[in-house]
């Protein structure tokens, strides 16, 4: 197999990785100004606002850059990637040229290693030589946006499933506890739980600012995730027994509820607003449960409903 063989048939995963790239340089651009400049490490380029330049007898290993067009004239050993710009080629890529929101334009005497792609027709003058594919790639960030904010909604589902099913399996009693206090208490639970939700934060990260609090502080901000899983999924319980009421089984209660505050939370402000207020009430009946139950005196249960007696048989 030729060298021009070899390069045509490399790994998508090496195209998915300059999209990757893109993608992680796009994240920068909430970085405050100042680091809004062209950053070099060791032989790559990398800039987020500006102008990329490769000058004629320069060599460098990947050039990036989020905001403005990529001229190259020297010699570029990996891929050159464009966010939002164009890029121009007069000396050398050794592999793929990417304009993600711009024109590829190749000028004659330049040569491409890899293919060559962008959102608008590329121009390739007469004499150019590339030695992958030239294509027209509509790119669309929203389409990119919208794909990763459900991968990771599907993964919050599943973790927080899991672990509810967990609870459920493993401490009945603190859920069955909970629950009690959330449908006989649910004012102090809010309460309690708004400012458990609120200031354990604020605490924390005062507690940061002493050298001996450091590990106190740190030790409450990393509980704030678990503290509203709980307060969430104590939460979907209530919820499901409104509507999947005893003696039914507690499980598909539990499935009703998460079900119904999972899809409400999809909601935009509103369904942050209603999951926000639904974690603390949970994680306050937990908190005022947990609370009796050390004091030794334990929340009532959840009851089942009252069945008839059967009426003795007269003999």
């Amino acid at each position: 197999m030729s060298l021009t063989q070899r390069k045509r048939n490399r790994p998508t995963a090496r195209r998915a990785a300059l999209l990757g790239i893109a993608l992680i340089v796009a994240a920068l651009a909430a970085a405050p100004p100042a680091l809004a400049q062209a950053q070099g490490n060791g032989d790559d380029q990398i800039v987020l606002s500006g102008r990329a330049e490769v000058r004629a007898g320069e060599r460098v290993d990947t050039v990036v850059i989020l905001d403005g067009p990529a001229v190259i004239d020297g010699v570029v050993g990996g891929a050159v990637v464009a966010l939002n710009g164009d890029v121009r080629v007069t000396g050398t890529v050794e592999e793929a040229v990417v304009a993600l929101r711009g024109r590829a334009i190749i000028e004659s005497g330049a040569r491409v290693g890899g293919d060559v792609v962008s959102s608008e027709s590329p121009s390739v003058a007469p004499g150019a030589v590339i030695e992958g594919d030239t294509r027209t790639v509509r790119f669309s960030f929203r389409a990119v946006g919208w794909f990763f904010w459900a991968a990771w909604w599907v993964a919050v589902t599943v973790s927080l499933l899991v672990l509810g099913l967990l609870l459920l399996r493993l401490a009945p009693a603190a859920m069955a506890a909970s629950l009690a206090v959330a449908r006989n208490d649910v004012g102090p639970a809010l309460g309690w739980g708004v400012a458990i939700a609120i200031g354990l934060p604020i605490v924390s990260v005062l507690a940061l600012v002493t050298l001996v609090g450091i590990p106190l502080g740190l030790l409450g901000l990393v509980s704030l995730a678990l503290l509203y899983s709980l307060g969430y999924l104590v939460a979907a319980l209530v919820v499901g027994r409104m509507v999947v009421k005893e003696p039914r089984s507690v499980y598909l209660s539990f499935l009703a509820g998460f079900a119904i505050i999972r899809l409400v939370g999809v909601i935009p402000v509103l369904g942050g607003l209603a999951a926000f207020l639904a974690s603390a009430a949970g994680l306050g009946a937990l908190v005022i449960a947990g609370w009796r139950a050390a004091r030794g005196g334990p929340a009532p249960l959840a009851r089942e409903p009252d069945r008839p007696v059967p009426s003795p048989v007269a003999s």
